[in-house]
């Protein structure tokens, strides 16, 4: 099964300012992703790391809708000493904690995608992608690459 990690910048773009064409095609990306999911073509791997990153979220009604959305996981892995480990490697290629933890998951879950709309994330993972061992793509390019 091909299995797919999503950082919460990337879940939360349903919930951006849609008026913005980058942020709407982006959307439009991120929720075709979700309906294969739902359609049972391809696993949503997701961790703790989401949930502890939204908690964090100042915005009430977007942390309690991406909590719902959240919920859809098809698989919630809990962070390991292993990853902890990994997240140090991560930070050394200059990775943010959050996005390291993301990374450190989906690579111990064979996630086959990482997908995130931050610039800086993409930027450092194309930058260091032979140390990285799982392909870290922004959702739009992804789709359009693979239609």
């Amino acid at each position: 099964m091909f299995r797919i990690y999503f950082d919460l910048c990337c879940l939360g773009r349903p919930f951006d300012d849609q008026t913005q064409t980058r942020i709407k095609l982006e959307t439009e990306a991120v929720v075709a992703i979700l309906c294969h999911i739902e359609a049972g073509r391809w696993e949503w791997v997701g961790s703790h790391a989401l949930e502890i990153e939204n908690e964090d979220n100042a915005d009430i009604n977007r942390r309690e809708r991406l909590e719902e959305l959240l919920s859809l996981v098809n698989e919630m892995l809990p962070l390991t000493e292993a990853d902890r480990l990994r997240v140090d490697d991560l930070r050394g290629l200059g990775i943010k904690d959050m996005d390291a933890y993301h990374i450190a998951v989906a690579e111990r879950a064979k996630c086959a995608l990482f997908l995130t709309t931050d610039n800086r994330l993409l930027r450092k993972a194309e930058r260091h992608g032979k140390l990285i061992r799982v392909l870290v793509k922004n959702p739009l390019d992804w789709l359009k690459g693979i239609s």
